[in-house]
């Protein structure tokens, strides 16, 4: 059964080629007479000719044939013509049909028969679409129309005959559109008035309506459609069959230009583009224009520094402490931010992902950073001590001191103060500067140092303060001091016993002799007895250097006497008493 199959495919296979040979086949053209419409005659050259005679131009009149000379005989009767067109038969004189003279001058009687052998010549014209020939295949474009022109030397065309693809020749009277895309083998000839036909003329073309296939491919940064001004687009076209001539490419509403290589976007505006292309084949079939829409990237990633944690800013000049951590937050404007980097101190750069803390070294730290899109537009941005906000690292505290205001009195090791007396404290850093302080008296409640403060309670204290930078770093110190309000105590004493006592208001006043002398002294608990001072009887104020006398008799003495310690604690006494006679 399968051998039976394989048998009549075969069968099939020949029946359908000799098929196609022989609707290829030219028409049988008869070797004739032609009479042309001008009463010219024209005989196929290879036609057998015979001449008869008759007394009658009917037909069917009595006619004879005409016999040669016996010397010629054998090329007559059938006698070919020698000469390819113009061909006559002479009488030697021409005789007036009415008076049967010679016609004077004298001259033959010619009848002419044209020969003809050669058979016509045509031509194939394509017509209105453009054609390129590659590699021996001719390509034509859209619009074509075929047209046959035909000429003969002699008896002239009478018919034209035209097959496409193997078709069966028929006659060809006007233009042939082709519109079907395909391969085409044109088959024609002519054959002229007496029969003569030409060689079957062949013309292969392939029409090609088709138009190329452009893409376009992207070569360096691209985060879906935001490229960078460093990114190039390649353009490859494709045809099947004419291939390609150009490929075209305009930038929104410019005009179209040639590629020649690729398309740099080096020369474009940031913002939003679209790139137009097509591409047009070797036979003018163009391809309707492809857009691609994108946004031209230019712009860098902006990065942001922030301090988190303490940080202070003075005369330009940005402070923070060791607990302090450098944020970087970086935004871009199109393609988005793709990474931020980093340097410390000139080291290499580090990829950033987190807050970090800053060198525990105190002194300027450089800060390079930059962050990258993700069509790896860059900026690089240096922080130096003078620029950044957070880059001059002050580990340390303020330095701690305090002062008193007077009065004050200091033995040995411990300082007297009392009550009007005024403590400062204070506080110097070099680097970030002093942001407050604070102090306790005795560890009780914590207070802000605003101003100079005293302390009245007598006693003794201690002053627990601390120093606060403007990044929080802290020094703390305490001392102590003894607040002592209470003035000295007075202790006069005579020189001699009193004599007798005199009323004195309610009390009783000692009467001393005259020459006794009054010795002061005092005692003072804390610091000290500083001077004595002293008045007679509302006389002026003297300082106590020694005893006191030259009193006079029989005289009241009210002598006022001010006691005052090393601190200024003051105290007034009276001494009241008397001279006896």
């Amino acid at each position: 059964m399968k051998k039976l199959n394989i048998f009549l495919s075969f069968l099939f296979f020949l029946i359908a080629l000799n098929t196609v040979v022989y609707a290829q086949e030219q028409f049988k053209h008869e070797k004739r007479f032609y009479r042309a419409p001008d009463g010219k005659l024209y005989v196929n050259k290879a036609k057998p000719i015979y001449f008869f005679i008759s007394d009658s131009p009917n037909p069917s009149a009595e006619h004879h044939l005409l016999s040669p000379e016996e010397s010629t005989k054998k090329y007559a009767n059938p006698m070919y013509f020698d000469t390819e067109g113009w061909n006559t038969l002479r009488s030697p004189s021409c005789v007036d049909t009415v008076t049967r003279k010679v016609v004077q001058p004298e001259q033959d009687v010619k009848f002419v028969v044209f020969s003809d052998s050669k058979a016509p010549h045509t031509k194939l014209t394509l017509n209105h679409a453009p054609t390129y020939k590659a590699n021996d295949v001719l390509f034509v474009g859209k619009g074509l129309s075929v047209s046959l022109s035909s000429t003969d030397e002699t008896a002239g065309v009478e018919k034209v005959f035209f097959s496409s693809n193997g078709a069966q020749f028929s006659e060809y009277s006007k233009p042939i559109d082709v519109t079907s895309e395909n391969d085409y083998v044109f088959k024609f000839y002519a054959a002229d008035n007496v029969g003569n036909a030409e060689e079957t003329n062949e013309e292969k073309i392939t029409l090609d309506i088709t138009a190329p296939l452009t893409q376009f491919r992207i070569e360096g940064d691209q985060f879906q459609d935001v490229l960078s001004a460093r990114t190039v687009i390649h353009l490859t076209a494709s045809d099947l069959k004419s291939g390609v001539d150009k490929i075209y490419y305009a930038f929104d509403d410019n005009q179209p230009r040639v590629l020649v290589n690729y398309i740099s976007l080096s020369s474009l505006s940031e913002g939003n583009h679209t790139l137009k292309f097509y591409s047009i084949d070797n036979v003018k079939n163009q391809e309707e224009v492809k857009t691609y829409s994108f946004f031209l990237d230019q712009s860098a990633p902006i990065v942001i520094d922030e301090v988190l944690g303490n940080q202070f800013v003075s005369n330009g000049k940005a402070y923070s402490s060791g607990r302090t951590k450098f944020k970087l937050t970086a935004v871009d404007n199109k393609a988005g931010v793709k990474s931020i980097h980093y340097s410390i101190d000139g080291a290499e750069y580090v990829i950033y992902d987190a807050p970090f803390y800053l060198p525990t070294k105190t002194g300027a730290t450089d800060i390079k950073y930059y962050a990258t899109d993700n069509v790896n537009n860059k900026i690089s941005t240096s922080k130096g001590s003078s620029k950044s906000t957070a880059t001059y690292v002050d580990l340390t505290g303020p330095n701690l001191s305090h002062s008193y205001s007077t009065p004050q009195f200091t033995t040995r090791d411990t300082t007297f103060i009392n009550s009007s007396t005024k403590i400062t404290l204070k506080a110097v850093d070099a680097e970030a500067g002093v942001d407050k302080i604070t102090y306790t008296v005795d560890k009780k409640v914590e207070t802000d140092f605003t101003a100079p403060f005293s302390v009245a309670e007598e006693g003794q204290h201690s002053i627990n303060f601390t120093g606060y930078d403007y990044v929080e770093n802290t020094n703390s110190e305490n001392f102590f001091f003894i607040v002592d309000n209470t003035p000295p105590s007075l202790y006069p004493r005579f020189s001699i016993t009193p004599i007798g006592k005199k009323a004195y208001g309610d009390k009783n006043m000692e009467v001393f002799s005259p020459h006794v002398q009054l010795y002061l002294s005092a005692t003072d608990t804390q610091v000290g007895v500083s001077k004595i001072f002293y008045s007679i009887n509302g006389g002026a104020e003297r300082a106590y250097v020694g005893p006191i006398g030259d009193f006079s008799k029989g005289k009241e003495y009210v002598v006022k006497v001010k006691i005052i310690d090393y601190l200024g604690n003051q105290k007034d006494e009276i001494v009241n008493f008397a001279t006896g006679n």
